[in-house]
């Protein structure tokens, strides 16, 4: 949780300007960090992206597990066992995205 410096908001405009001017200032020190090398900093974006797909695809795999029941939206590929599915449409996709990994 943010302090209640960070969530103060803006006489003028009531957003939360502190953080989003922290935000700023750390991007533009990682521009100047990397001495604006584009292409670096485009492989370091990718490559954090396809992670944050690949924990969430395995969240969901073991959110299927641990709290079992009826969903409002499956992923297709389903193998009914008795009461509970075998997800392998989630399987297939955690295991395509850990290919270029």
């Amino acid at each position: 949780m943010l302090s209640s410096w960070f969530r103060k908001p803006h006489d003028r405009f009531g957003t939360s300007y502190r953080i989003v001017n922290m935000i700023a200032v750390l991007q533009i020190g990682t521009i100047v960090a990397s001495r604006g090398q584009v292409y670096l900093l485009g492989e370091a974006y990718a490559f954090g992206l396809i992670w944050s797909f690949i924990f969430n695809t395995l969240s969901m795999l073991v959110l299927r597990f641990k709290s079992p029941g009826p969903r409002e939206w499956r992923v297709p590929l389903n193998i009914r066992l008795g009461n509970s599915e075998l997800p392998l449409g989630i399987l297939v996709v955690l295991v395509i995205l850990l290919q270029p990994a």
